[in-house]
């Protein structure tokens, strides 16, 4: 499974709960459905309901290939979501966590900054303390595009920096269906690039702002955006988004000989328990026109991902996909045991492709 395939095997991975206790109780893990790196530490985040559950992993003294499981170094984050988005970000000279929040239906509306602290809550709504963390929220975001027009009502939200921090990639799917039923129906997606210097230079001039909307953002600051509106334009093989991502912004000269900024954007989706195959896709995305937005994205390529170096103990045991990140000149994700309640997942992996595979001519092109 490319170059190096498992990255990292991921051992002793547990929920802790109360948190502030010299003896946090733990909880039966669940898939790790994150992951940000931050100097020799790798973080992870667990969903459990509506929480965020963010803890932090060493290499292995004695095994490079292994990340143990820091005991008490969990942050609990109320009403954070799913735990997709992912990232860390400097601001006024500090590191922030990028992440989803806003919960609905299970999944995030807007996202936010928000400081890291072991062994402690962080709570939304009312009587909150979120001042302790230094949450930045950045709200609005069917707003997040280059005509700065209301997409459609928020159905889910998920979003990606390029490994040079300097683009927030806002992928956005909309929900057809109202607050009394629990599903989401997406019928339309919007993808936006941002520059993310410009966001956090509005944080770094205001340092009192705890909120940011797309909708106040000068339409500058939005490279480029796409929709998706049919059925055929939608980039969710097997009918999901596990994790997304998105490339350093790069040049290509068009006929005339002009230069073409661009930025692709990748995107895991699978369940095996589901039915569902494991792939990672590609699309571009770049200002091909500033009225039909739907001509700003082009889907290029996808690669089923079939991880049989991942061991869990049994061959019955399915598998998922999880979260994407750029490293270099490789693809890293978390592949996770996917079969129902009762399945240990205290063991997890990363593993990588290299992105050479993503190529157009590697379309389809079966991993192992």
């Amino acid at each position: 499974m490319g170059d190096k395939g498992i990255e990292f095997e991921i051992k002793g991975i547990k929920i802790e709960k109360d948190i502030d206790t010299n003896n946090p109780k733990t909880l039966r893990p669940t898939a790790v459905q994150s992951y940000a790196k931050l100097g020799d530490k790798y973080y992870i985040a667990q969903r459990k309901k509506n929480d965020i559950y963010i803890s932090t992993c060493s290499v292995d003294s004695q095994d490079n290939k292994v990340l143990n499981f820091d005991k008490k170094s969990t942050m609990r984050l109320k009403g954070f979501a799913h735990g997709q988005t992912f990232e860390f970000v400097s601001c006024n000279g500090e590191m922030y966590m990028l992440l989803g929040t806003n919960v609905r239906k299970e999944f995030s509306q807007s996202l936010a900054l928000v400081k890291y602290s072991a062994r402690r809550v962080l709570y939304t709504g009312e009587n909150n303390n979120e001042a302790d963390f230094g949450v930045k929220r950045i709200t609005k975001l069917a707003y997040a595009n280059q005509k700065r027009k209301h997409f459609a009502r928020v159905g889910r939200i998920d979003a990606a920096l390029s490994e040079d921090n300097r683009t927030l990639c806002v992928w956005v799917a909309n929900d057809k269906n109202g607050d009394d039923d629990k599903k989401i129906e997406t019928t339309k997606i919007q993808i936006a690039c941002y520059s993310m210097s410009k966001i956090i230079k509005y944080f770094e001039d205001n340092k009192d702002a705890k909120s940011l909307s797309f909708k106040s953002m000068k339409k500058k600051w939005c490279n480029y955006s796409c929709e998706q509106k049919e059925k055929t334009q939608l980039i969710k093989p097997g009918g999901s988004n596990q994790g997304i991502e998105v490339s350093n912004t790069y040049g290509v000269k068009d006929k005339k000989g002009n230069t073409i900024k661009k930025n692709k954007v990748y995107f895991t989706s699978g369940n095996e328990h589901k039915k569902r195959p494991l792939y990672i896709s590609m699309m571009t995305i770049s200002r091909n026109s500033t009225k039909d937005l739907t001509k700003n994205g082009s889907y290029r390529t996808q690669l089923r991902v079939d991880p049989q170096k991942v061991d869990f103990g049994g061959k019955k045991i399915a598998r998922e996909i999880e979260s994407l990140h750029i490293e270099g000149k490789n693809i890293i994700f978390i592949i996770a045991p996917s079969n129902g309640k009762g399945t240990d997942k205290s063991r997890q992996y990363l593993c990588s492709i290299p992105t050479k595979y993503m190529q157009e001519s590697q379309y389809k092109r079966r991993s192992k």
